[in-house]
Protein backbone atom coordinates (compact mmCIF):
# COMPACT_ATOMS: atom_id res chain seq x y z
CA UNK A 1 0.00 0.00 0.00
CA UNK A 2 1.83 3.41 -0.88
CA UNK A 3 1.27 6.09 1.22
CA UNK A 4 0.53 9.30 0.06
CA UNK A 5 4.08 11.74 0.42
CA UNK A 6 2.04 14.57 2.73
CA UNK A 7 1.10 11.83 5.24
CA UNK A 8 3.89 10.47 5.42
CA UNK A 9 5.93 13.98 6.31
CA UNK A 10 3.26 14.85 8.75
CA UNK A 11 3.67 11.07 10.12
CA UNK A 12 7.51 11.41 10.84
CA UNK A 13 7.43 15.23 12.11
CA UNK A 14 5.42 14.39 14.53
CA UNK A 15 7.30 10.94 15.61
CA UNK A 16 10.17 13.41 15.30
CA UNK A 17 8.96 15.98 17.62
CA UNK A 18 7.91 13.00 19.95
CA UNK A 19 11.18 11.63 20.21
CA UNK A 20 12.92 14.87 20.41
CA UNK A 21 10.87 15.78 23.62
CA UNK A 22 11.45 12.25 24.94
CA UNK A 23 15.69 12.70 24.42
CA UNK A 24 15.55 9.83 22.04
CA UNK A 25 17.60 11.79 19.73
CA UNK A 26 18.36 9.41 17.43
CA UNK A 27 14.96 8.37 16.87
CA UNK A 28 14.18 11.96 16.03
CA UNK A 29 16.93 11.91 13.19
CA UNK A 30 15.50 8.84 11.69
CA UNK A 31 12.29 9.99 12.17
CA UNK A 32 13.05 13.04 10.08
CA UNK A 33 15.64 10.58 7.56
CA UNK A 34 12.23 9.04 6.85
CA UNK A 35 10.07 12.27 5.95
CA UNK A 36 10.83 12.36 2.64
CA UNK A 37 11.83 15.51 0.43
CA UNK A 38 9.13 17.73 1.04
CA UNK A 39 10.04 17.66 5.04
CA UNK A 40 12.69 20.22 3.79
CA UNK A 41 10.35 22.65 2.94
CA UNK A 42 9.28 22.97 6.30
CA UNK A 43 11.14 24.97 9.31
CA UNK A 44 10.49 22.42 12.01
CA UNK A 45 12.49 19.76 10.08
CA UNK A 46 15.50 22.13 9.97
CA UNK A 47 14.99 23.04 13.62
CA UNK A 48 14.39 19.68 14.81
CA UNK A 49 17.25 17.67 13.36
CA UNK A 50 19.76 20.94 13.98
CA UNK A 51 18.83 20.64 17.61
CA UNK A 52 19.17 17.08 17.88
CA UNK A 53 22.56 16.75 16.07
CA UNK A 54 23.42 19.29 18.73
CA UNK A 55 21.90 17.28 21.29
CA UNK A 56 23.86 14.38 20.59
CA UNK A 57 27.96 16.55 20.36
CA UNK A 58 27.87 16.43 16.09
CA UNK A 59 28.01 20.10 16.70
CA UNK A 60 29.69 20.52 12.82
CA UNK A 61 26.67 18.59 11.56
CA UNK A 62 24.29 21.13 14.06
CA UNK A 63 25.93 24.36 12.25
CA UNK A 64 25.69 23.27 8.97
CA UNK A 65 22.32 22.17 9.54
CA UNK A 66 21.05 25.03 10.54
CA UNK A 67 22.67 27.00 7.74
CA UNK A 68 21.07 25.39 5.27
CA UNK A 69 17.51 25.73 7.02
CA UNK A 70 18.64 29.29 7.10
CA UNK A 71 19.08 29.43 3.45
CA UNK A 72 15.58 27.87 3.04
CA UNK A 73 13.84 29.43 5.92
CA UNK A 74 15.77 33.06 6.45
CA UNK A 75 12.36 34.29 7.84
CA UNK A 76 12.89 31.49 10.69
CA UNK A 77 15.77 33.32 12.65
Amino acid sequence: MLRCPKITVVANLTAAHRFYNEGSYDKCLAALSGAGDGALERPDFWVLRSASLRQLGRLDEAIETAEGGLSVWPESI
